[in-house]
């Protein structure tokens, strides 16, 4: 479900007579209406062209952009473990013995949040 609210801006735009001049109150002040359309800073644009034959087609489609949801992850002692110790992980470029557990514990977050697709806001040590 979706509501007109957070899909859609309202829009003033100036009203015009049948010759192309902007029509104006007593006051003089150019006379406005209120429309909806599509708030591009909440939807993201995809565009597709297709070919029929001789026929170009495109197709635009207005997806509402999502907040990322949030994710715990729990691990076992042993994960933990394995993640803090000298064995050197792979895809690691550095000297894997010089760093500190928290930063061996940053680095495998961090990885971890790449294949979720994903950032790590913080992590936490619970004993």
């Amino acid at each position: 479900m979706w509501s007109r609210e957070e899909s859609l801006k309202p829009l003033m735009k100036v009203q015009f007579n049948k010759n192309g001049k902007p029509i104006k109150d007593k006051a003089g002040n150019v006379v406005r209406k209120e429309e909806l359309c599509e708030d591009y800073s909440k939807h993201e644009s995809i565009s597709v062209t297709l070919q029929n034959g001789r026929q170009e087609e495109t197709i635009k489609v207005l997806t509402r952009k999502c907040k990322p949801a949030k994710q715990v992850v729990n691990l076992t002692q042993e994960a933990y473990d394995e993640m803090v110790s000298n064995t050197k992980p792979y895809g690691f470029k550095g000297n894997w013995q010089q760093l500190t557990r928290n930063q061996k514990l940053k680095w495998h977050c961090d990885q971890i949040a790449v294949s979720l697709g994903g950032t790590v806001e913080n992590f936490q040590v619970m004993e």
